[in-house]
């Protein structure tokens, strides 16, 4: 629901870790001024990035939280997988690879506003749709 979103940063914090999702198109849509989401992953188990690569090259997980974080994600699509989310990402800011796949466990989620209010993923997804009707009548 946040594509084109991109992690701007991330902040650990007693067993969760606090991500910062740069979405303004979206975001704005909730308050003129508003640029951003904030997405707590509670319990975390689990926060990697697997770049893609080329046929044939080993293959390489990155979970150094600072190195994920500079390589800039942009969020193009998610999917789940059984007890994992698997978010397809561009990378903005990595010479050696151009994207690829973040892998994220954890026991639940809290999406929240600008402000730190609470959103349901049911309202993120009204936004969602309220956005894209308005686009295809551009």
């Amino acid at each position: 629901m946040l594509h084109d979103g991109s992690i701007a940063s991330a902040t650990p914090q007693e067993g969760d870790l606090i991500l910062s999702i740069d979405c303004q198109y979206l975001a704005e849509l909730i308050d003129p001024g508003f640029e951003r989401f904030v997405v707590r992953l509670i319990g975390l188990e689990w926060f990697a990035f697997e770049p893609w690569t080329d046929p044939g090259a080993t293959s390489v997980v990155i979970t150094a939280l600072d190195r994920i974080i500079d390589a800039e994600l942009e969020i193009l699509s998610a999917e789940s997988s059984g007890d994992t989310t698997l978010i397809t990402c561009k990378c903005w800011n990595a010479d050696e690879f151009k994207g690829g796949r973040l892998s994220i466990r954890c026991a639940d989620v809290a999406l929240y506003d600008q402000n730190g209010a609470p959103l349901s993923l049911e309202t993120l997804g009204q936004y969602c749709r309220q956005y894209w009707e308005r686009f295809d009548t551009r």
